[in-house]
């Protein structure tokens, strides 16, 4: 999938909102647990609404019934979730080019 179709296939502006999407209904291929009673139609509805987790805690004057409920009662879960979705991409590598060249193998020993 590239950037077009992940925009489509999750109703959001950029690939990065993947993560918000699943922060709120989780997954379960991955032990993320979401937010109880959300489900992949309204998260993508949320995030493509207020645009991440974090607007959607700011704005739950706006969400109503049970939806506001689950939202509230469930910020650390989300909060959690979120962090699990994410790939950490600024992590320290130690990286020796140089000892990646492939040798031929001593076959005598």
């Amino acid at each position: 999938m590239g950037v077009d179709e992940v925009k489509k296939e999750f109703s959001v502006a950029n690939p990065g909102q993947v993560i918000d999407i699943l922060a709120l209904m989780g997954d379960t291929a991955d032990n993320i647990p979401g937010a109880p009673g959300v489900g992949p139609k309204t998260a993508m509805k949320l995030v493509s609404e207020y645009g991440s987790v974090e607007e959607v805690f700011r704005n739950t004057d706006k969400l109503k019934g049970k939806l506001k409920e689950i939202i509230e009662n469930n910020k650390e879960q989300i909060e959690l979730s979120k962090k699990l979705a994410t790939i950490e991409l600024n992590v320290p590598v130690d990286l020796k080019e140089d000892e990646l060249v492939l040798e031929t193998p001593d076959r005598t020993s």
